[in-house]
């Protein structure tokens, strides 16, 4: 019985770090709509500000894509708060010219609707010819509570294109962990299942010292 209350207090932690440390959707993880890319959502705190502003960093690798290497990405939409106070688009490794917006992303384009969603365009210049492209956002909010940070708790959008039609038929719209990427400490809130399991283990460890000391 010692053994199992030990396991299962060291399980519990495991499992807590596990969780914030979420992997990438796509690839190799499955993806109802990522075409095989995998896609990666990450933040870090702007230095010398506080929690409501955040760089969110968006990552798409096509090395696995399942589509056609002459496809491109053509838009790409993140919705890592409930409600944002302002976005821009910092930079982006992707080439063309990337116009930001806040709002969704919808039949492709930039749709300046939804609640939290910032969105970039270009057209044809991002191919899916093996290449990792990144998006960095500068986002404010008006409180830490804003942000999106359970797990799966954040959203992404991306619009592969052909040049035939392919605006539906190729966008890809998931739930993404925002995990931290570094600059500050983890903004995650553990979820109730999580502070359920540290509990539990929380009273192997007492119901452990009891026996020992009686």
């Amino acid at each position: 019985m010692k053994n199992l209350f030990k396991s299962l207090f060291i399980g519990t932690f495991a499992l807590v770090m596990a969780h914030a440390n979420a992997d990438p959707i796509g690839g190799s993880s499955p993806c109802g709509s990522c075409f095989g890319s995998e896609i990666t959502l990450e933040y870090a705190i702007v230095p010398d500000t506080n929690d409501t502003n955040l760089l969110i960093t968006l990552t798409i690798a096509t090395s696995t894509y399942t589509g056609l290497a002459t496809d491109w990405i053509s838009s790409v939409a993140i919705k890592p708060a409930s409600q944002v106070t302002a976005g821009s688009l910092d930079s982006t490794s992707a080439p063309g010219i990337w116009t930001f917006m806040l709002g969704g992303l919808a039949n492709g384009n930039c749709s300046g609707s939804g609640s939290g969603f910032l969105c970039a365009e270009d057209g044809i210049s991002a191919k899916t010819d093996n290449l990792t492209y990144t998006w960095v956002f500068d986002v404010t909010v008006a409180n830490a509570s804003r942000w999106l940070t359970s797990s799966l708790g954040a959203s992404v959008k991306v619009n592969y294109d052909n040049g035939t039609n392919c605006e539906n038929g190729c966008l890809t719209s998931e739930p993404i962990t925002l995990q931290n990427g570094g600059g500050g400490p983890p903004l995650e809130v553990p979820e109730p299942q999580s502070l359920a399991l540290v509990g539990l283990g929380l009273l192997g460890l007492a119901l452990m010292r009891r026996r020992r000391n009686g």
